[in-house]
């Protein structure tokens, strides 16, 4: 099967950032799919246009087997509101040139946000005659309003137009989180037409991890007790949260945060930190995926934490997947979905979004208690190893993709079970 996505964000070697159609692509390829991805130029993190797409309209790559047509974006994704629009519309018409150049595909994958792509995504479809997937990883424009980065309501009712917009259009849509359906659903999506595919965990990656005290020699650590936030450092994330919880365990000179990634509040987090004298919190610079499972065996304890929103309550992030597959406990600063989860798999500890006295008080126990961080750890894996491998659900996703596609060949209406 020939299968195009149109993903803004894919990473390439050497790039940080979320790694979930890499993953999955990868699988696809290996099981003899063709797969092409079509990617922006900018980096998600940053908002920087990395030195070697400077100034070129299509780069192409080969990412493990996967082919990648990189397509111009207007850069300086951080700068304002107005240029982060201008960059989101640069791709979507780029993309759509981008994939009529690659040519026609079986199936279309658009994965958002941001919500453009579902445009680019559904006209190739409509020019190629071929079912059209969304992706929805995120509600937008709802996290957008809830931010508060949206706030004009014309801009707000434009967003969500084209939200329903898409959604009407798409063949099926692939939600990552369960409350996402309810959401779609009452924009007048029939329910058949949406289904389930979570995030999940690489677990032949972590299995190749470098021995912890390697990896701690490297980070110039030696029996210290490391915590690690392994992120973006932006809007959403609300690192000043875990500053306050560090400066609460300053009489603790054994425990070390590691806040490894990049984002437009990084720059202020480190000189609220330097002003705060917070010399055992580590700002640390983005790692490619391929050195997670490294920085993870060589930590004690996975940090999640998110702004207290409603939107984050239903939110399940990448890096809860990676510290479960590493057998990290997890001081879980999220209510909702991912408290859930990790109270359920019992890996860890939950503490109140925006809390910082919550947070120091989970670190300190997870310090103090090293049996149990092993039990809660080893419980995690067992967890995603049962319910959240990559490559069962790239199983699960691909068989979504081909029975659209046979559906749509043999043109007869099949109900695809959620």
């Amino acid at each position: 099967m020939k299968i195009l996505v149109i993903h803004q964000q894919f990473v390439s070697p050497g790039m940080s950032g979320g790694s979930r159609m890499n993953e999955l692509s990868r699988h696809w390829v290996r099981q003899r799919h063709e797969v092409t991805v079509v990617a922006g130029t900018v980096a998600y993190d940053t908002g920087k246009t990395l030195e070697a797409w400077r100034g070129k309209f299509f780069i192409r790559e080969e990412v493990q087997g996967v082919r990648v047509l990189r397509t111009y974006m207007l850069g300086g994704y951080h700068a304002s509101f107005l240029r982060r629009l201008l960059s989101l519309l640069s791709f979507m018409v780029t993309s759509f040139l981008g994939g009529l150049r690659v040519g026609r595909h079986e199936i279309v994958v658009a994965t958002s946000p941001p919500l453009f792509v579902g445009l680019s995504g559904w006209l190739l479809a409509r020019c190629w005659r071929c079912p059209f997937v969304f992706e929805v990883c995120d509600l937008w424009p709802q996290s957008a309003v809830d931010l508060g980065l949206l706030r004009n309501p014309l801009a707000i009712r434009l967003a969500e137009w084209l939200e329903k917009f898409i959604y009407q259009r798409a063949d099926r849509t692939c939600i990552l989180l369960p409350y996402f359906r309810s959401v779609i659903e009452r924009k007048g999506i029939s329910a058949e037409k949406i289904f389930y595919l979570p995030n999940a965990a690489d677990l032949e990656l972590f299995a190749q991890a470098r021995p912890r005290e390697e990896t701690r020699r490297a980070l110039g650590f030696d029996s210290e007790f490391l915590v690690l936030y392994l992120g973006a450092h932006g809007t959403a994330n609300h690192l000043l949260q875990v500053l306050e919880a560090a400066r609460r365990l300053q009489a603790f000179p054994e425990i070390h945060l590691l806040l490894v990634g990049d984002g437009i509040e990084k720059p202020w987090l480190k000189q609220v930190a330097q002003e705060r004298r917070l010399a055992r919190v580590h700002f640390l610079d983005p790692v490619p995926k391929t050195e997670v499972p490294d920085l993870c065996r060589a930590v004690d304890a996975g940090l999640v934490v998110l702004k207290k929103i409603e939107t984050f309550k239903h939110a399940y992030p990448n890096k809860l997947f990676d510290y479960l597959a590493a057998e990290l406990p997890v001081v879980c600063g999220l209510d909702g979905t991912a408290r859930e989860l990790v109270e359920r798999a019992g890996a860890g500890l939950y503490a109140e979004p925006e809390n910082p006295d919550a947070i120091a008080h989970a670190i300190l126990h997870l310090y103090r208690h090293p049996a149990e961080r092993a039990r809660m750890g080893a419980n995690g894996r067992r967890f995603v190893e049962q319910n959240f491998r990559r490559h069962k659900l790239a199983d699960d996703y691909i068989g979504q993709l081909h029975a659209l596609v046979q559906e749509k060949l043999n043109g007869v209406e099949q109900c695809v079970i959620p």
